[in-house]
């Protein structure tokens, strides 16, 4: 049957030949990689292989590290794993920390630009005890002995 000249027709399959013939030849068949034809199909690593390999992707030579660009909880989770959380808050010295507090505003990986605070210490730190003691104004007695 001869083919149809158009679009779908004689022209079509040719152009598909020609940019099948452009494609990269795979290094390996793709049947060669998966399974039991696997190169390492059943081999264990030592442990210092491993270890090895770990040290290669820590930080900055990891190919997912940002940097500074970093999000707002990564760069909280960084923070966290680095900067132990201490017995007391660090100003008013009385409850237990719960928040990690950014002293400068700017959001960089540098531990000395960061404390534990309580939550009423970080909320006065930021000025959102102020805001929430505004907005709660008329709604009874809500904080009334806070400054």
């Amino acid at each position: 049957m001869p083919y149809k000249t158009g679009p779908w027709g004689i022209q079509a399959k040719l152009r598909y030949e020609k940019r099948k013939a452009q494609r990269p030849i795979p290094r390996f068949p793709i049947d060669d990689r998966f399974g039991n034809k696997n190169p390492m199909w059943g081999r264990k690593m030592s442990e210092l292989t491993k270890e090895r390999i770990r040290k290669t992707k820590v930080g900055k030579l990891n190919p997912m590290w940002q940097g500074n660009a970093v999000g707002y909880g990564a760069l909280h989770a960084w923070v966290k794993r680095r900067l132990s959380k201490p017995e007391f808050c660090s100003k008013c010295k009385s409850t237990s920390p719960c928040d990690l507090a950014n002293i400068s505003q700017r959001y960089e990986r540098n531990l000395s630009d960061w404390e534990w605070l309580c939550r009423r210490c970080h909320m006065m730190k930021d000025g959102r005890m102020k805001n929430f003691i505004e907005s709660n104004r008329g709604r009874g007695n809500v904080m009334q002995d806070l400054p």
